[in-house]
């Protein structure tokens, strides 16, 4: 969570005081994703560990299009001058609480108290967020 606040602080840095459009920073933080992923792709098409077979699904397209738009979203909520630095950074943690969710009722993901403390350590934390 540290990271993701010091990633929204500078997000913040460079639309509103550098003034960069969401485009530019989007694309650029694209740019520097793949370069990130870019070692552990290659470490997988080479096998240098064990891995499963690769299928192409459609969802893989739709998915990256939720990503993209949801990207841009946040960017341009960072954008306005007027935007409450810590409530789009809360409202973006939610991403924990669909992710949860989701895992249950799609994957029948096994949920103990631990992680449903966590959960709503989470959510508590946004509702505090939105109501102060």
């Amino acid at each position: 969570m540290l990271l993701g606040a010091v990633s929204t602080l500078y997000d913040k840095h460079l639309l509103g005081r550098v003034g960069f459009d969401a485009a530019t920073v989007q694309a650029w933080f694209s740019i520097y994703l793949a370069l990130f992923f870019l070692p552990l792709a290659t470490g997988w098409k080479l096998r240098l560990w064990t891995r499963h077979e690769f299928h192409w699904r459609w969802s893989i397209v739709l998915l990256t299009l939720a990503l993209l738009v949801s990207d841009f979203l946040y960017f341009n909520a960072i954008r306005n001058p007027e935007a409450l630095i810590s409530l789009v950074a809360s409202l973006r943690r939610g991403n924990t609480i669909v992710a949860f969710i989701g895992g249950i009722l799609l994957f029948g993901e096994a949920y103990d108290r631990k992680k449903i403390l966590a959960v709503l350590g989470v959510l508590a934390g946004i509702v505090i967020t939105l109501l102060g």
